[in-house]
C-alpha cells in the first residue's frame, strides 16, 4: 500500500467510527431513559443538625396530603412539628436547639419563600441565599430536595377541575433572574396576565391551548429551565429529549420522591431514607372528582388522546419514576405493582 492509500484508509475508518458513535448516541437519546442508578438509602438526615428538607410542591400531585403526613412525622416517638393554625394549615417544625430555624422548608412551614409552587430550578436558584438572610449564613447547611410525582393524566384532569372551579395560581415565574413575559408564553385566554380566572372553562378549550402551563407541568417543574432558554417554548420543542433527561436526572438525584398513587409505599421509603416515622393512610387510587371527569370524557377518545399528547413528556417521566421508585423500594424489601394505574385507565379508555 502507498502512503496515500494508507492515509485514505485511516480517514475512512475515522469517518465510519464517527458515524457509529453518532448513531449510538442518537439511539441512547431517543430510545433510552437515564439508566437507573444503584440506590443505597442513607438515613443520615438529622433535624437537630444542619439538615433541611425542601419540598418541591408540583400542582395537583397530592402535595397537601403529603404535607399533612410530613408535619405529623415523629423521631424517637416525639412529634417534630406543631400545628399553629389548622384552618389554614400552618405548622412550625423548629430545629431542635435552634428554634429560629426549620428542618422543613415548605409553604406549610415558612410560606412560599421562592414563589408559589416554585420549580426545582427556581428553588435552587433562590433558596440558599434566602435562608442565609432568614437564618444567617451557614456553610454546613445541607438541603435535601424532595417531591411527589403523580400519574400525568390524573394530575392534568385534577388541574382542569381546579381551574374550572375558578381557582388559580400566581402568574409570576422567574428564570435566571427574569420573569416570564406575554410574548414568550401567550395566554390561553384574555386577561390571564391581568389576574382574571378561567372559570367554567370547557375541557375542549383547556386541552386545545398549546401554551397551557398544565401541559407537561411535572417535567417543566423538575428540569433545569435555564439550560433551555428559560420560557422559550421553541427551544423546548427543539430540545425535548434533553429537557426530559434533565428532569429525569434531577428526580434521580433528589434525596427522596414519592408517588401519589402509592402513599403507603412512599411513606415506607421516606421513613427508611430519613429515619423519620411518617404516618400515612392510603387514599383511594383515583379521588372522586378525577373519576367523574374521566367518565365525562370517556366517550370522547379524541380529547383523551389530546391530553396524552399534551403530556407526552410527563408520561415518559412518570414511567421512569415508576421504575426508579420500584428499584428504591426493592432495596428496603418492599415490592410494588407499578401497573395499577395504567390498568385502571385502560378500563376507562380501552384501545
Amino acid at each position: 500500500l502507498t502512503v496515500y492509500e494508507m492515509r485514505s484508509g485511516v480517514v475512512i475508518g475515522l469517518v465510519v467510527l464517527s458515524l457509529i458513535l453518532t448513531l449510538v448516541c442518537l439511539h441512547y437519546l431517543y430510545n433510552s431513559a437515564i439508566p437507573l442508578p444503584v440506590y443505597t438509602h442513607q438515613p443520615r438526615f438529622d433535624p437537630s443538625r444542619d439538615d433541611t428538607l425542601v419540598f418541591i410542591h408540583i400542582q395537583k400531585t397530592s402535595g397537601n396530603y403529603f404535607l399533612d403526613c410530613l408535619t405529623a412525622a415523629k423521631k424517637n416517638g416525639e412529634n417534630l412539628c406543631t400545628h399553629t393554625d389548622k384552618k389554614v394549615k400552618r405548622a412550625k417544625c423548629p430545629r431542635p436547639g435552634a428554634d429560629k430555624e426549620s428542618w422543613l422548608v415548605s409553604e406549610r412551614t415558612l410560606g412560599w419563600l421562592c414563589g408559589v409552587h416554585s420549580s426545582y430550578s427556581e428553588m435552587r436558584a433562590c433558596l440558599p441565599s434566602r435562608l442565609d438572610r432568614e437564618w444567617g449564613p451557614k456553610p454546613s447547611r445541607r438541603l435535601h430536595y424532595i417531591t411527589i410525582v403523580r400519574h400525568p393524566i390524573l394530575r392534568y384532569l385534577s388541574e382542569y377541575m381546579h381551574v374550572r372551579r375558578g381557582a388559580t395560581w400566581s402568574r409570576k415565574r422567574v428564570c435566571s433572574g427574569k420573569e416570564v413575559v406575554k410574548k414568550e408564553v401567550p395566554p390561553c385566554y384574555e386577561g390571564y396576565y391581568a389576574g382574571l380566572r378561567w372559570s367554567n372553562v370547557t375541557v375542549e378549550s383547556f386541552v386545545s391551548c398549546d401554551t397551557n402551563w398544565a401541559n407537561n407541568r411535572q417535567t417543566l417543574a423538575l428540569t433545569n429551565l435555564e439550560q433551555f432558554g428559560c420560557f422559550n417554548r421553541s427551544v423546548w420543542k427543539q430540545r425535548e429529549v434533553e429537557l426530559l433527561n434533565s428532569a429525569m436526572s434531577n428526580l434521580r438525584d433528589m434525596a427522596f420522591f414519592g408517588l401519589a398513587e402509592y402513599q403507603e409505599e412512599s411513606s415506607a421509603l421516606f421513613t427508611e431514607t430519613f429515619n423519620l416515622a411518617m404516618p400515612v393512610k392510603q387514599r383511594p387510587l383515583v379521588v372522586q372528582h378525577s373519576h367523574d371527569i374521566l367518565r365525562e370524557i370517556a366517550t370522547n377518545n379524541t380529547i383523551y388522546q389530546r391530553i396524552v399528547h399534551n403530556n407526552h413528556l410527563d408520561m415518559q417521566l412518570y414511567q421512569y419514576a415508576l421504575k426508579l421508585f420500584a428499584s428504591r423500594l426493592a432495596t428496603i424489601g418492599v415490592q410494588v405493582d407499578v401497573k395499577t394505574v395504567d390498568i385502571y385507565l385502560s378500563t376507562m379508555f380501552p384501545s
